[in-house]
């Protein structure tokens, strides 16, 4: 008996070491470093603005994070980071003029499962959705004002991802 509840005692010991939530396995994003002024890191949760206007920005951007863009000769384009399931990144696009937003979702690696969720479109009363989209998206535009592309990850299709991308936004 006194040999079984010694086993006991040491099979439950490997069993929570073996489930320590220690840090060291968690992922983390792999950014550049920053030393070069075209790349700024990002923090979840914060509104960004992006002044495009002398160059292409590439803003790191980790999950659940919105990004407030200013267009230069009505396009932008922002270097971002999805950080899995569940988390997107929202760019807000402001439309004072234009016939059409187009917008494209470029991967780093080409199989990766992700696309723009949503469309907000500033009508009426608090707005409209819709969406799902593709990579790519062609939208028209109804209302002047704030719209906002919802990127995440394609919740029809198999396998979670999370890497980087560039979005790159056209007003027409």
């Amino acid at each position: 008996m006194k040999n079984i509840n010694f086993l006991l005692a040491v099979l439950l010991l490997f069993f929570c070491a073996c489930n320590s939530t220690t840090d060291e396995n968690e992922k983390t994003p792999n950014f550049p470093s920053t030393q070069d002024s075209n790349i700024t890191d990002a923090t979840p949760g914060m509104t960004y603005k992006i002044d495009t206007s002398k160059q292409v920005n590439k803003l790191l951007v980790p999950g659940d994070t919105l990004l407030m863009m200013q267009m230069a000769d009505k396009k932008g384009s922002i270097r971002g980071y999805l950080g899995g399931i569940e988390r997107h990144v929202t760019v807000i696009v402001p439309v004072g003029s234009g016939d059409s937003i187009m917008a494209e979702i470029i991967p780093d690696d080409k199989k990766a499962n992700i696309r723009f969720n949503q469309i907000y479109i500033p009508v009426g009363k608090g707005g409209k959705y819709d969406g799902p989209f593709s990579r790519k998206i062609i939208y028209p535009i109804t209302a002047m004002g704030n719209y906002k592309l919802v990127i995440g990850e394609n919740l029809m299709a198999e396998g979670d991802w999370e890497g980087s991308f560039t979005c790159n936004v056209e007003i027409r």
